[in-house]
């Protein structure tokens, strides 16, 4: 099964996405951007109707990893 993802270099952190989750999947995270819970999301796609930024996309698990991989590298960069 697709999961939703919040592309965090997207992510502006307005919360549309968090008001648009009818099931409380959506979260602020401590940066600032929005973080989807996968094990509350039921994959309605109403985030990524609403997100104004474009930033929430469906993605198999090949891409959700993709993701986090390049998320993980952002992190880095940014300590050093």
């Amino acid at each position: 099964m697709n999961k939703f993802k919040v592309n965090k270099s997207k992510c502006a952190g307005c919360g549309a996405c968090l008001k648009a989750c009818p099931h409380g999947a959506i979260k602020m995270g401590e940066d600032g951007k929005a973080f989807i819970d996968q094990n509350k999301c039921k994959k309605c796609g109403k985030c990524q109707k609403i997100c104004p930024f474009d930033a929430i996309k469906e993605v198999d698990k090949e891409e959700a990893l993709e993701m986090v991989e390049e998320e993980v590298k952002v992190e880095v960069v940014k300590k050093d």
